[in-house]
C-alpha cells in the first residue's frame, strides 16, 4: 500500500507539472483559435485524470490508515494474551513457592531444635562454655542464617528492607492480594463483565403551576 500511494503522489506531480507546462504552451504558441481549444481540451481532460488520481491517494491513504490501525489493534491484543498467558505462569510459579518454602520451613524448625539440645546438654557438659550460647536470643542463630540464605537466593538487599514480619492471621490475605490485580486483569479480558443494561429514562409530570414557576 505504502507504495501505491508513493507512486500516486509521483504521478500526481508529474501531472501537475505536465499541466502547468501544457497551459504555458497553449497560451504562448497556439497557431489558432481551433489550436487553442483543442489544447484546452486536453489541459482539461489532464486536470480530470489528475482529479481522479487525486482522489484515490485520498482512498489508499484512508485504507493505509485503516490497516495500519488494524495491524496495532491485533499487536495490542496478542500483547494482551500473552500477558494472560504469564499471570497463568505467575500463579504456577506462586504455588510453587509457597510448597517449596513449606519445605524449607521444616529444616528451619530442625535447626531451632539443634540449638535447643546443644543448650541442654551443654548445661551439664565438660569443658562446655554454655554462657557463649545462652544468650537473650539462643535462637537467634537460625533466624540470622535464614535471614541470609534467603537474602543470597532470592536476591534481596538493603533496598527490600522490610519493617516487620507479618502476623499470623494476615498472611493469607496477603499472598492472596499480592497478585489480585494481575488475575483481576487477566479475568477482565478473558471473561469481560456484561454492561449494565440502561434503565428507562423516567419522565416526572410538571403541573401548570410549577411549568409557571420554571418560567
Amino acid at each position: 500500500m505504502n507504495k501505491r500511494i508513493q507512486a500516486l503522489e509521483a504521478e500526481i506531480e508529474a501531472a501537475q507539472a505536465e499541466i502547468n507546462t501544457a497551459s504555458i504552451i497553449a497560451a504562448t504558441e497556439s497557431k489558432n483559435a481551433t489550436d487553442r481549444l483543442n489544447r484546452a481540451r486536453a489541459i482539461l481532460e489532464q486536470r480530470e485524470m489528475l482529479k481522479l488520481a487525486r482522489l484515490e491517494l485520498v482512498e489508499a491513504r484512508k485504507q493505509a490508515r485503516a490497516e495500519a490501525e488494524e495491524a496495532a489493534l491485533a499487536e495490542r491484543c496478542g500483547n494482551r494474551e500473552r500477558i494472560c498467558e504469564i499471570v497463568d505462569e505467575l500463579e504456577k510459579q506462586s504455588v510453587a513457592l509457597d510448597k517449596v518454602l513449606a519445605k524449607a520451613a521444616k529444616h528451619y524448625v530442625a535447626l531451632e531444635d539443634c540449638v535447643r539440645s546443644v543448650l541442654y546438654y551443654g548445661d551439664n557438659a565438660e569443658g562446655f562454655d554454655l554462657k557463649t550460647f545462652k544468650t537473650s536470643h539462643p535462637l537467634g542463630a537460625p533466624y540470622n542464617f535464614t535471614i541470609h540464605v534467603i537474602a543470597e537466593h532470592f536476591g534481596f538487599g538493603p533496598s527490600h528492607h522490610l519493617e516487620s514480619w507479618p502476623k499470623p492471621y494476615g498472611r493469607d490475605e496477603g499472598k492472596a492480594r499480592s497478585f489480585a490485580n494481575f488475575r483481576a486483569a487477566r479475568n477482565d479480558w478473558r471473561d469481560p463483565p456484561e454492561p449494565e443494561p440502561k434503565g428507562p429514562v423516567e419522565f416526572e409530570e410538571v403541573s401548570p403551576e410549577g411549568m409557571a414557576d420554571a418560567v
